[in-house]
């Protein structure tokens, strides 16, 4: 084949038709490799919060990437939405924008080092966590993770689901003011917790007789929910208040189960 005499110093070729019978070229596409475009950096492989766990509203994000592949320093943008389109995003963490909460790690998570302003530059494989600075409301959500090298992000990403929210917790808004100190409580609570998680939703049930003292003295009379029907002896007879007063806790903590929780009602009997 003739050689191209056009002055064309670097170039190639990657598509032409015709003849090229005295070194020109009749039909053809010309690309400048010195204008070769950014390579997007490597995906993300999220690690926590794992799909459908219930998580604190300030949850920690933890997630791997490879090196960028042509070795530019990654930054990192997390999105939490509404959909699982990302259509309605409600929240944003960008590394680039903040470094508060970010740290990375090249050992596997054993160590964690702040993750520097200009991005994380590193040889081999390594993760990043981030620790949200602000509360995601409660509710369910999707969430997605990508690399940015400041040019491209990471062109795939998968939506994972994110529960907030994994306690609920519950009292009453003002003690009930009793003469002297209440001695015994018999407490219903009327609650669905799923068991399908390796630690199971479980709850708790506190009371305390003097609830108007600056620091109430709360027992734990869990057993006497878990029991139905049967009474709960206070331990306390002190207090530093001017009035006695009976208070109630419920907390119900999903741990790692996933299926639905709800607190129907309660109530108690006391004296």
């Amino acid at each position: 084949m003739p050689i191209n005499n056009q002055g064309f110093e670097y170039g190639v070729f990657p598509y032409f038709h015709g003849a090229l019978p005295t070194g020109d070229f009749e039909y053809g596409l010309y690309v400048d490799i010195l204008g070769k475009s950014n390579q997007p950096p490597p995906n993300v492989t999220l690690i926590s919060p794992i799909a459908g766990l219930r998580v604190s509203p300030t949850p920690v994000f933890i997630m791997e990437c490879d090196p960028d592949p042509e070795g530019a320093p990654l930054h990192f943008i997390i999105e939490v939405a509404t959909t699982n389109t990302f259509a309605t995003i409600v929240n944003t963490f960008n590394s680039q924008a903040d470094q508060t909460g970010w740290q990375y790690s090249t050992d596997g998570g054993t160590t964690w080092k702040n993750l520097p302003a200009n991005g994380v530059q590193a040889s081999s494989r390594f993760r990043v966590k981030y620790t949200a600075q602000i509360s995601i409301p409660i509710g369910t959500y999707y969430y997605r993770a990508v690399a940015y090298d400041g040019t491209d992000r990471s062109i795939f990403y998968t939506p994972t689901v994110l529960k907030t929210g994994n306690a609920i917790i519950v009292t009453l808004k003002n003690p009930i003011q009793t003469t002297a100190a209440v001695r015994n409580i018999v407490p219903v609570v009327m609650r669905t917790l799923p068991t399908d998680g390796a630690n199971p939703a479980n709850i708790k049930f506190y009371v305390t007789n003097n609830a108007f003292d600056a620091n109430p003295t709360w027992e734990d009379a869990t057993a006497s929910v878990i029991n139905k029907g049967q009474a709960y002896t206070f331990v306390n007879n002190t207090k530093t208040a001017a009035n006695w007063g009976l208070n109630i806790r419920i907390e119900i903590y999903a741990n790692d189960s996933l299926g639905a929780i709800s607190l129907d009602g309660f109530g108690f009997t006391f004296n």
